[in-house]
């Protein structure tokens, strides 16, 4: 009989042990920063929303979400749009109407032939809204 009763008490402890429900990291839009997230969070945990560097958000205030008992979080209402440079004026007919271009855009610059050129031969679009290097001289 002592096998009988060994199986029955082990039988008890299996159903009594539950996995806790969690959240994984929380789906964002592009442009959020996750660097700072963990990969599992507990019931109850609050985590608060930013844009990456590069980007602007669309609340005032960061937002807070939620880790639920369902293990899925709160909404997170932020959107995170990149910061935009001013394309260069004496640019802005070879833009094609556009005067902005968002962070990270790349302007490359080439001289017709028989002219040298004085400057860089590219700029990027910086996290704070300005240009990596100016427009380059063809002299």
């Amino acid at each position: 009989m002592a096998p009988i009763l060994l199986l029955l008490s082990l039988a008890a402890i299996c159903t009594t042990v539950t996995p806790a429900k969690v959240c994984g990291r929380p789906r964002v839009s592009d442009g959020v920063n996750v660097s700072s997230l963990k990969r599992v969070f507990e019931i109850g945990e609050d985590v608060t929303l930013s844009c990456e560097r590069g980007y602007v958000p669309s609340t005032a205030t960061p937002p807070r979400i939620t880790c639920t008992a369902t293990g899925e979080w709160t909404p997170a209402n932020l959107a995170c749009s990149p910061k935009m440079c001013q394309i260069p004026r004496p640019l802005q007919p070879f833009a094609k109407g556009r005067i902005e271009a968002p962070f990270k855009s790349l302007l490359n610059f080439s001289c017709d032939d028989g002219y040298v050129m004085v400057g860089a031969n590219e700029s990027r679009c910086l996290h704070d809204g300005t240009w990596s290097h100016p427009p380059p001289l063809c002299k």
